[in-house]
């Protein structure tokens, strides 16, 4: 009678276990969530001159080809001064008298499926978003390997993406 009790449990345990999670909504790495859509970003890239222009970008097609590219693309971009390991950046305009480069970044933009011509993205092609007026930007450092989790609000929509690799810097 042990023996049954037992593997009736086993088999409760392992179909259980085994059940399907429709509750499963993370991004995967090296991606954004923009309307329902998914864009896979496996380039990275750390670029400019805190105070005057620095961010980070993930992208679907490598920076060194868009200068000459023509096709879509998709990506994002984030304007922060500071990379601070175990941080989590908030939005906040960098003309603000609260701002302060090691707690805030200042800006992003996101584009979903827009057309770039020899490099030129084409405004009002795709899905594009300009005007951040919230969000949240987690950084981890290990390493070379950057971690970035990212929550991007622009009015009603919200965008969501992680990236986790190395960067190349761009000057």
């Amino acid at each position: 009678m042990k023996k049954l009790a037992f593997s009736l449990l086993a088999v409760v345990l392992f179909f259980s276990a085994c059940s399907k999670d429709d509750d499963n909504t993370t991004t995967p790495a090296n991606s954004f969530t923009i309307d329902g859509k998914v864009a896979t970003t496996p380039y990275g890239y750390k670029y400019g001159t805190p105070g005057s222009g620095a961010g980070v970008s993930f992208l679907t097609v490598p920076d060194s080809l868009v200068t000459n590219y023509t096709g879509t693309a998709s990506g994002v971009d984030i304007n922060m001064d500071t990379l601070i390991n175990n941080q989590t950046f908030t939005y906040s305009r960098d003309d603000s008298s609260t701002y302060n480069k090691t707690k805030n970044f200042y800006g992003a933009s996101v584009f979903y499926n827009a057309s770039i011509i020899n490099g030129e993205m084409k405004d009002s092609t795709g899905i594009q978003y300009n005007k951040p007026t919230g969000g949240t930007v987690t950084v981890k450092i290990t390493g070379n390997i950057y971690t970035f989790d990212y929550s991007l609000q622009f009015d009603t929509k919200t965008i969501t993406g992680k990236f986790s690799d190395t960067l190349t810097v761009v000057e």
